[in-house]
Order: structure tokens, then C-alpha cells, then sequence
């Protein structure tokens, strides 16, 4: 069973990519005031749009880049541990160039992101999509619905593909901080269902508060033909973020 945990911390890094920053105050005023919404978002004024607040990201960001590493128990990074590197795009207004691995300045993808009145992407959803080009995925079924808490962070994510069903909860610190300090991934395959659960602790932010530093442990489980199988991994998370 080795070779499926592997496997699914691959998948894993996906859900994971670019998670929640540094908050502040639990200020009622807005940087995006909303347009016709019933639910006000009380998100503070650092956050420029709907997109950066999503993922908790404060100032004019332009590009976060993610990379990740295995490490130890001590979360120290030894030998050839390197597992990926995740980037994610904004405009000069905070509106995201990119959704996950899709290229959001591509009309083929503009189409599958759906969003409310306050502007936040509330459903990401692609079927039957196949990609003109040749160079990027044909999606035949990925679909995303995202629900938020008052300043804008997500705080659940259901995936639905051909082949799996999945829903992440995630949990912050408090509404003043607003540091994401655990997420909780149930799978659903044909034959197998995964569950993780993963705490975060921070180690290094910069001067607009965003998070550039953080450790993840993840108690993981996959269950399948009755049996299961247990794991714990350890993984540093450091982030390089530009500003316009």
C-alpha cells in the first residue's frame, strides 16, 4: 500500500497549493466592498479582492511560489526531499490568473469558474472541456464548490472528478489571526477511501504578515478491501511572494 499514500500525497499537494496567510484585525471595513450581496464579507482592508482573500494573502500581491519538501519528525530538509513547486498569479486588482493547475487567461477555462455577488469564486466546474491547444488537460468532469466564513477565507472545499469525490475542511486559529492551523481531507475512490488530517505551525512571515514559512504534519489513513492502513508525514512548506 505504499505506492497509493505516495500517490495520494501527490494528489494531496494539489488541494493543499497556496493555503491561508497571516490575518489581522477583525475589522468590518472592506478593500472590495460587495455589490448586491445579501451577507456582508468582513474582511480587512489589506485584503485588495475577493480572490487574495480567499487565501488569506495581505498587500498588492502579484505571484506566490510555493515550494515543499519531506522532511523528518523535526521538520529538518536532508538530502533530495524536494516534492514540488506550486505558483499562482494575480493581476494589479488581486483577481487570480490561475486555478490551481488551470490557465484562468484561457477562455476555455474562464467559462468553468463561476462566482457570486461578492466576487468570490464560489464553483469551479469543467466538462467535457478538451483543450484546443493540445498542450493543457482534456477535463471530461472537475468541479470544485467552495463555501467561506466572514472575511473571505475558504473554509470548505467540495471536489467531484470521474474518478474520486473528495471534501476539505479547513480550520483557523480565530477570526483575528486567521491562520489556517488544520485541514481535514476525506477521499472517495471506487475501491478506496482516504482520510488526512493535517496540522500546520509557522515559523517565518514577512512585513505585510503573509505567512513565508510553515511546517505540516499529516496523519493519514487509507482504507481499501476492508483493510487499512495508517501513516504520519512531515513536510516544510516555504513561500516566495512578490508584490506589485
Amino acid at each position: 500500500m505504499k505506492w497509493v499514500y505516495l500517490l495520494s500525497l501527490a494528489s494531496l499537494a494539489v488541494l493543499t497549493t497556496i493555503t491561508t496567510g497571516f490575518a489581522g484585525n477583525n475589522s468590518t471595513h472592506t478593500g472590495y466592498p460587495p455589490q448586491n450581496t445579501t451577507k456582508a464579507i468582513k474582511g480587512e482592508s489589506t485584503y485588495l479582492s475577493p480572490d487574495l482573500a480567499m487565501e488569506g494573502l495581505h498587500g498588492k500581491v502579484k505571484r506566490v511560489t510555493l515550494q515543499r519538501y519531506y522532511t523528518n519528525k523535526n521538520f529538518d530538509i536532508e538530502g533530495e526531499n524536494f516534492l514540488e513547486c506550486d505558483t499562482i498569479n494575480y493581476t494589479r486588482k488581486g483577481k487570480m490568473l490561475n486555478y490551481r493547475t488551470y490557465d484562468l487567461s484561457k477562455p476555455i477555462y474562464q467559462q468553468c469558474v463561476k462566482r457570486n455577488r461578492s466576487g468570490q469564486i464560489e464553483r469551479f466546474e469543467c466538462r467535457e472541456i478538451e483543450d484546443p491547444s493540445g498542450m493543457g488537460p482534456d477535463i471530461y468532469l472537475d468541479q470544485d464548490v467552495i463555501t467561506y466564513d466572514e472575511l473571505g477565507h475558504k473554509t470548505k472545499v467540495k471536489n467531484q472528478t470521474i474518478v474520486e469525490e473528495s471534501e476539505s475542511t479547513y480550520h483557523y486559529d480565530s477570526e483575528q489571526d486567521g491562520l489556517l492551523i488544520r485541514l481535514v481531507i476525506h477521499k472517495k475512490f471506487v475501491e478506496r477511501t482516504e482520510y488526512s488530517d493535517i496540522s500546520y505551525t509557522y515559523t517565518k512571515k514577512d512585513e505585510h504578515g503573509n505567512w513565508l514559512d510553515r511546517n505540516t504534519t499529516n496523519h493519514f489513513s487509507t482504507t481499501e478491501s476492508g483493510y487499512k492502513d495508517e501513516a504520519i508525514s512531515y513536510q516544510r512548506e516555504i513561500r516566495q511572494i512578490e508584490y506589485y
